[in-house]
């Protein structure tokens, strides 16, 4: 193990599970400290996470991570592509020597993808795939691969976590870190499994006991968040709308999905049966999530194509606190504390990022207050 460099992992950890634990065990035997850098209220796929960021980053604090950095809002909720690239941005700016990410195919392969889709011209061959027809991006994406590399290839590409390495591979370079895959163990249930059993016991026995215990907490204070309790808010939002010209500019969106939502939300009874309605196949479901809630929060596109200017401090123990106090010096990255003192330069982002927080805390069993002033977890061991 090298004591002198430490390893991010773009996370979610909703919740952390055993899958996890596993992955954060293996950074340490091979690096001296890990850190996280870990969606915020929001996720990937278009949904709210199951608890607050505080909570899933006390829970990765007590089963081994040394520091928990915020990926924030809108970055969290976006594309593969859009998600890979902000996270590796802030892994690289806090001067990680290395990125650690899931693989459920041969890196090999994973390698393969990701030089083909770097390289010039392949965004004419992603065209001719979609041949000229409503097809959405990762169907035409896998068929343009499965013509270039072959079927394996092809049939890594439905699988999440291999997108998302994709995603991670093209963006590390040039970024002066190395990649370190970790192979998904099968026997681990994945956040998604996890999630829909619904039940929270049955959720908790299948997380490590320092997680289930943080979780446990969290949930028996009303703090378990599910997207439903915003039905309300989101059929309201898009019933009310006058015309497109609103949601112009929005991420993810377009004219076309824009009147889907508007005509949908007339006789949708909620966020998940109104996404459904407005999925084709031009149009995934995690697209349409996203561009939903990117909608009712504001988020445009020209403001996620940037890279994130700030993160928030979420938790650290003795080892993170140190790395934190180096990163601080360089001045490469914008760390914010506390949610009340962001700095000037980065207001108007925090800010931007902050309307994430406040809806989701209306996602909880028991709504909770928005989480200004809230502190990160600190361990002094």
């Amino acid at each position: 193990m090298d004591e002198t460099r430490f390893c991010a992992v773009i996370c979610e950890y909703n919740p952390f599970h055993r899958g996890h634990l596993f992955q954060l065990n293996k950074i340490k035997e091979r690096f001296g400290a890990s850190v996280c850098v870990m969606s915020g209220d929001l996720v990937q796929r278009g949904d709210i996470a199951v608890a607050d960021k505080y909570t899933r980053a006390r829970a990765a604090l007590e089963c081994g991570a040394d520091l928990v950095l915020e990926l924030p809002a809108p970055w969290c909720c976006a594309s593969a592509a859009d998600f890979a690239r902000a996270g590796v941005s802030l892994a690289a700016r806090a001067g990680a020597s290395a990125l650690a990410f899931g693989v459920r195919a041969e890196p090999d392969v994973l390698r393969g993808i990701a030089a083909l889709v770097s390289g010039d011209g392949f965004a004419s061959e992603i065209k001719r795939a979609s041949g000229g027809k409503n097809v959405s991006f990762p169907a035409a994406l896998e068929k343009a691969v499965r013509a270039r590399l072959g079927e394996e290839a092809a049939d890594a590409l439905r699988e999440p976590n291999n997108i998302l390495a994709v995603e991670y591979l093209k963006n590390l370079r040039g970024s002066g870190m190395e990649p370190f895959a970790v192979a998904r163990n099968a026997g681990f249930g994945s956040s998604g499994e996890i999630r829909a059993l619904g039940d929270t016991e049955k959720m908790l026995a299948l997380l490590p006991e320092n997680s289930a215990k943080v979780f446990a907490e969290a949930f028996a204070h009303g703090g378990k968040r599910e997207i439903s309790r915003l039905d309300a808010h989101f059929v309201a939002f898009f019933r009310t709308l006058r015309g497109r010209e609103p949601l112009s500019g929005i991420y993810g969106m377009t004219s076309d999905l824009a009147a889907k939502f508007l005509r949908e939300a007339k006789h949708s009874g909620g966020f998940e049966e109104l996404c459904a309605l407005c999925v084709d196949k031009k149009y995934t479901l995690a697209r349409v999530r996203r561009a939903a809630i990117a909608a009712v929060l504001g988020y445009t596109a020209a403001e996620v194509k940037k890279d994130p200017p700030f993160t928030t401090l979420l938790a650290a123990n003795a080892k993170g606190r140190a790395l934190l106090a180096s990163l601080r010096k360089t001045g490469r990255l914008t760390v914010v504390t506390k949610p009340a003192d962001a700095p000037a330069n980065v207001r108007e982002e925090f800010a931007s990022s902050a309307r994430a927080s406040a809806l989701a805390s209306l996602a909880a069993e028991i709504p909770q207050a928005c989480d200004r002033g809230a502190s990160p977890t600190v361990i002094t061991r």
